[in-house]
């Protein structure tokens, strides 16, 4: 089993996916489209929402440890995260 290494209260549905911000927070990506961005502290530092449903996210895995994070959406787009 894992360690959880943040704990943050969301205002809105269950993350489905994270991923790491690159300077020790995590993005939070939820099916409906919400995403958030979680800061070291474990608080939520920002919020969107895409308007439409996330159907395909990157499989996780250490092979994608230095990949940007990339969604794609139900109307048609695919999104890649910045790493900075």
């Amino acid at each position: 089993m894992g360690q959880a290494l943040l704990l943050a209260a969301l205002d809105g549905p269950a993350p489905d996916h994270l991923w790491p911000d690159g300077h020790g927070g995590v993005i939070a990506a939820c099916r409906s489209g919400a995403i958030f961005v979680i800061g070291r502290e474990g608080r939520p530092s920002g919020r969107d929402d895409l308007e439409t449903a996330i159907t395909a996210l990157v499989r996780p895995g250490d092979h994608r440890a230095d990949a940007p994070p990339a969604i794609g959406t139900a109307d048609g787009r695919v999104l890649v995260f910045p790493q900075d």
